[in-house]
């Protein structure tokens, strides 16, 4: 009877050990279990060089976004405006950092990601001579006009760095066009059942229009109304004075505000680029797939009439806005470790300057161009 509490203790001893050798195996070989995957499933970001270039463009710096404060490393998406000598890098959790355009020295951050979770999704932006815009995208499932929780927008500052005012967009589960001016800042919220026209200045709504009975206003030049009818082509010039429609343009997607100019309206559609005469709204030139053996893998930037864009390719296009002639180009080679094809570029244009993001290969070019 004496001996079973022994008998108990050496049971005991026995799982004791088998869990210490349990966890060493765990630790030892686990862990390099673990690497190993990490190796074999974890892509590598993709990065770029400059394999060759056109004369009339001047590399002037590169930079990996994850070195500026206040970019998440290894984010990927962000988004780029430029006004004057500096551009303003947008992430995809909203944080803003100025940057100077001649030597790609961090100058100012704008906006801190919430700490606070949801983080709402910044998904476009726009510029004036004052302030920066940023749309977001709803925190929560949106229905109805419901206003707490939609896509909202918001307006910095761009020389203190400081909030000026959020308007939350009723309705809207995202921004799809945030068309900035001088004055006004007209939105188009995905799935919000109104057009929205805000002060600029206050971010107060100033005008409220049923998608299904009104256009969305792309820009407005004294008594002259560009336009994207409901259900209707995708420019159309109405004169408010006559309160006539002087023409219309082809029914083609925009998937990102339209660049105009005095003689050109250029859109992005689809995989293309589209130039309309602005006068008659009739295609001037236009750049796709099936024309050219590449497509467009960018947004599209404008500066001084010359357009800028990305291609399939990965080359860098520098455009005259009247004939659509190429006047320069960038070839971006992606090196041996890239082990993905579907980064989605950006470009952004001020005066002689163009900067290039690279999507997840993450790095920022900067460019001097003269024509």
């Amino acid at each position: 009877m004496m001996k079973q509490p022994k008998i108990f203790l050496l049971i005991g001893l026995f799982f004791l050990t088998l869990c210490f050798a349990g966890y060493f195996v765990t630790k030892v070989f686990g862990i390099k279990f673990d690497i190993y995957m990490k190796d074999q499933t974890t892509p590598i970001s993709p990065t770029y060089a400059v394999q060759k270039k056109s004369s009339n463009f001047e590399m002037l710096w590169t930079i990996r976004p994850e070195a500026i404060i206040g970019l998440p490393e290894n984010e990927g998406s962000i988004l780029m405006s430029s006004k004057l000598n500096k551009a303003y890098v947008l992430s995809k959790t909203g944080s803003v950092t100025t940057l100077n355009l001649i030597d790609g020295m961090e100058e100012q951050l704008i906006r801190v990601p919430y700490k606070a979770m949801p983080v709402p999704i910044a998904s476009t932006m726009g510029i004036n001579s004052r302030m920066l815009y940023i749309g977001f995208e709803s925190t929560q499932k949106v229905q109805g006009n419901m206003t707490w929780g939609t896509g909202k927008v918001e307006a910095y500052d761009i020389t203190s760095g400081m909030l000026k005012w959020s308007q939350e967009i009723p309705g809207a589960s995202s921004i799809n066009s945030l068309i900035v001016t001088e004055d006004t800042v007209s939105v188009d919220g995905s799935s919000s059942s109104n057009y929205y026209l805000l002060d600029a200045e206050s971010g107060e709504i100033v005008e409220s229009d049923p998608k299904l009975n009104t256009s969305f206003v792309w820009r407005i030049d004294n008594n002259l109304m560009y336009e994207r009818p409901h259900n209707g082509p995708a420019f159309q010039l109405f004169n408010q004075e006559q309160n006539k429609i002087i023409w219309q343009s082809e029914n083609f997607s925009v998937i990102q505000p339209p660049i105009f100019t005095d003689q050109r309206i250029v859109a992005k559609s689809g995989s293309q680029a589209i130039a309309l005469n602005i006068d008659n709204g009739q295609p001037v030139w236009q750049y796709s797939k099936n024309q050219n053996g590449w497509s467009l893998f960018s947004n599209i930037a404008e500066s001084n009439n010359i357009v800028y864009f990305i291609t399939s390719e990965r080359n860098l296009l520098a455009i005259d806005i009247l004939t659509g002639a190429i006047l320069g180009q960038v070839q971006f080679l992606p090196l041996p470790n890239n082990t993905r094809d579907n980064d989605t570029f950006h470009v952004t244009a001020s005066g002689e300057h163009v900067l290039v993001h690279t999507g997840s290969g993450n790095q920022i070019f900067s460019f001097r161009f003269s024509p």
